[in-house]
């Protein structure tokens, strides 16, 4: 992962090595592991707000989603997805997600592709909504992965776009038909809860 962090701080291996000695000593980094992680969460928002400023959306598109290992792309995403008042974060997060966007999963059944777009939709929620939209309207409502696995993530995504006035609509409707092919009375029953809260 040092690669990749080097290419985004632009500094040589021995120069990030010494920055995140300091960040350490400083009592602003944890150890886990082989892992360094800044801490609190709000100094590290902070950072990330201020680094992504300076970096070229190509750039992190780059370093990475083409060449970072999965544990750092995965870790990216998340983080990515908690910088909503970022204006460069919620234009990586439009490119990315929106319908034909390099992370709109191209199986509906498989899990990961679905839990790095919902990283990101809530900094694009109206790109979101679209491709959420679609995927439930061209389903196959017989296939068992998607009934019991994926059907609930884009459930929990619907909710929460739902509750904003301009996509309530559009939203409720994706899930009402996400209530209509659940499999099991359980799983009806958990949705239906969510789906009432809507209206309270």
């Amino acid at each position: 992962e040092l690669p990749t962090l080097g290419k985004l701080s632009n500094l040589d291996s021995f120069a990030l090595h010494a920055k995140v000695a300091e960040l350490l000593e400083r009592g602003l980094a944890q150890k886990r592991g082989a892992q360094r992680a800044v801490l609190p969460q709000a100094l590290a928002l902070r950072l990330a707000d201020d680094a992504l400023v300076g970096l070229p959306p190509e750039l992190m598109t780059t370093a990475v989603l083409d060449e970072a290992p999965d544990r750092l792309q995965k870790s990216f995403l998340r983080r990515l997805g908690d910088l909503g008042q970022n204006a460069v974060a919620r234009g990586l997060a439009e490119a990315l997600i929106r319908p034909g966007g390099r992370l709109v999963p191209a199986n509906l059944t498989d899990r990961e592709p679905w839990d790095r777009f919902a990283f990101l939709a809530p900094l694009a929620p109206d790109q979101a909504l679209e491709v959420l939209d679609a995927a439930v309207a061209g389903a196959d409502v017989h296939d068992e992965h998607f009934r019991y696995m994926v059907s609930d993530r884009l459930g929990k995504l619907l909710i929460a776009l739902a509750f904003d006035d301009s996509r309530f609509v559009r939203a409720t409707l994706a899930i009402a038909k996400l209530l209509a092919h659940s499999p099991s009375p359980a799983r009806i029953s958990a949705h239906h809860k969510d789906f009432l809260c809507l209206f309270q």
